[in-house]
């Protein structure tokens, strides 16, 4: 039995972290390995972990590749595209263009065209299983393939969350795949209401199976709260979505003593990084912008430094990678109750908040945490690190979930 896992980035670039210690795992459960990279980076960087029984394919020769966009751009005259759009219009109620739904449902095309491409070259056994990392274009390819062999995509937050952003051919995927594995209720219950009364399934074939971290140490932190500033921290891209601005406004009003330290960059960060200016004028506060760091750098940062909370500002999550970080060491989580955040932040170790705050209820949150009596507060960083060994440590999540997979390929 062979795993076929199709990433969009993974091994390359820098997204999708959590495909390495999935991998990791992985290994043990397969013989071989086929791991296909959708990644317009190849050549850039380094590349990350593959397991030593894995095979590494790039679905693309070049990140362009003439040839394939005129085919792509040909398929756009199939009825199938109208069929899309009349779906997307009239039933998903799809806020976007029609020149921004042709983009999505050409990008589809051209990344089922590359992985036809690859599929012809490879000798797949119908006890093989088929995996897509995203409920995306892979995903997309392999509800269309003619293969015995089991396919199943995992979704995410912008492939399960259809208001948040359009995706083409969401009916086919369900349709066409055997198992949709949503990381999340949230997602779950979002496809159960919103696509599969489109589709002729069962709400049965859409499963939930969690993601989770792999720390490389056991250290934990139930100290209480720091003596003159209470750190802070917020772990994101500086992207759109990620409300940093939020915590600037909440922070300009503060009148206690924080240290407020931001890991990540993103395309807003020099705007950001300007609006955060406005707090020099707060005696109160002091800011640190400390740039992109690796996943291991992180943890390693949360080992020698004390944190007092960390706060997730986001205006859409699945359920956010930093967040489990943030409890796996023991540290409290205000969060908005967005995605799938509900599942990791409660009043038991944080405050999750209403998705529509103002600067000042996130404020009034943060002061809330960082004023509790220390008994309450170090009860908030005992609940962060039991919610994490429940709910998301990955040598279990992804033991269960392969486990899984194999039991559904068994009795395909």
């Amino acid at each position: 039995m062979k795993l076929v896992e199709i990433t969009l980035d993974y091994p390359y670039n820098g997204g999708e972290t959590f495909c390495k210690q999935e991998l990791e795992i992985a290994e043990k459960y397969f013989d071989e390995i086929l791991l296909i990279s959708m990644s317009g980076h190849i050549g850039e960087g380094n590349i990350r972990y593959v397991p030593p029984n894995a095979k590494l394919i790039n679905a693309r020769k070049a990140r362009y590749e003439a040839s394939v966009y005129l085919k792509s751009f040909f398929q756009l005259l199939r009825i199938r595209t109208i069929r899309e759009i009349v779906f997307a219009k009239k039933k998903l109620r799809t806020k976007e263009s029609m020149p921004q739904i042709l983009k999505e449902i050409f990008i589809y095309y051209y990344y089922a065209n590359l992985l036809k491409r690859v599929f012809e070259k490879e000798v797949i056994e119908d006890d093989d299983i088929l995996y897509s990392y995203w409920m995306a274009a892979p995903a997309y390819y392999l509800s269309i393939k003619g293969k015995k062999a089991l396919k199943v995509s995992r979704t995410h937050r912008f492939d399960c969350f259809i208001e948040e952003c359009y995706q083409p051919f969401r009916r086919e995927i369900i349709e066409g795949l055997d198992c949709i594995i949503s990381i999340s209720e949230a997602g779950k219950k979002s496809i159960e209401a919103r696509l599969i009364p489109f589709t002729s399934c069962l709400s049965e074939k859409i499963k939930v199976s969690r993601l989770g971290i792999m720390k490389k140490s056991s250290a934990t932190d139930f100290g209480g709260k720091s003596n003159k500033y209470f750190t802070i921290l917020t772990c994101s891209n500086i992207h759109i979505v990620k409300r940093l601005d939020l915590m600037i406004k909440a922070l300009e009003k503060i009148n206690i003593p924080v240290n407020w330290i931001h890991i990540g960059d993103g395309e807003l960060g020099e705007q950001i990084r300007t609006q955060a200016k406005v707090l020099d004028s707060n005696k109160y506060v002091k800011y640190t912008f400390k740039g992109v760091l690796t996943q291991q750098q992180i943890y390693d940062f949360y080992e020698r430094n004390h944190i007092d909370l960390f706060v997730n500002c986001s205006d859409s999550e699945g359920v956010p990678v930093s967040v489990m970080e943030a409890i796996s060491f023991g540290i409290p989580v205000i969060a908005r109750d967005v995605g799938g955040n509900s599942e990791i932040v409660s009043s038991e170790n944080g405050i999750l908040l209403d998705k529509n705050i103002t600067p000042k209820v996130l404020m009034e949150a943060i002061r809330s945490i960082l004023l509790l009596d220390d008994d309450k507060y170090i009860n908030l960083r005992k609940n962060a690190v039991r919610k994490y060994r429940e709910c998301f440590m990955a040598s279990e999540n992804y033991s269960n979930f392969f486990e899984m997979l194999i039991s559904m390929a068994k009795e395909k």
